[in-house]
């Protein structure tokens, strides 16, 4: 056999390449149309638990309740919007919900479990969390926080950093009462 008669026609692979193209093309479709809709479905539910926790009024004493602030990439030299609802899990032990943006156009959620020592009015914490492989991985951070402000460091695979968030009163009497606490624990430091 010669080369010529080995050589298979263009006209015949042709529509095998291009049905193979049009296959690959549809799946990365459906794939992102999946990654958009798991993603937009969990700012949903976020977003409406973000508004049901905005209603309770947490105890002042804990830094159970809704935070805003911003998370700071060190690496990357990036600073994002984030926000975090905390819940109490058990002593010394809370939850935190967090919401940031993914390249400043994808919401994206995670959970961080805390584990609290509380010291008077302020709390020391620590906990570690996977984010899996799109978000770096495995994700450490320590910090501290009292009802006011909440301050972390974080280390992940790549990227390294800081949150920094503040706690929203929850209704004019909750601040009310913030205020008062604060204001007399400083008298008190006086002595």
């Amino acid at each position: 056999m010669t080369a010529e008669e080995t050589r298979i026609p263009r006209t015949e692979t042709a529509p095998k390449v291009v049905a193979t193209r049009r296959k690959t093309v549809v799946a990365v479709r459906h794939f992102f149309a999946i990654v958009l809709l798991g993603t937009l479905s969990g700012c949903c539910t976020f977003s409406h638990d973000w508004k049901e926790a905005r209603s309770y009024a947490y105890p002042n004493d804990e830094i159970a309740g809704c935070w805003e602030g911003t998370w700071h990439s060190e690496a990357k030299g990036r600073e994002r919007k984030v926000q975090a609802i905390i819940t109490k899990q058990g002593q010394n032990y809370y939850q935190a919900r967090i919401k940031a943006k993914l390249a400043n156009l994808l919401p994206y959620e995670f959970e961080m479990p805390l584990v609290v020592a509380e010291d008077g009015r302020s709390y020391r914490f620590s906990g570690s969390a996977n984010r899996g492989w799109l978000a770096g991985g495995e994700f450490l951070f320590s910090g501290d926080a009292s009802s006011f402000d909440f301050n972390s460091t974080f280390i992940s695979d790549t990227d390294h950093g800081t949150f920094s968030m503040q706690r929203i009163m929850t209704s004019p009497q909750q601040a009310e009462e913030s205020y008062r606490e604060t204001t007399l624990a400083s008298f008190e430091s006086w002595d």
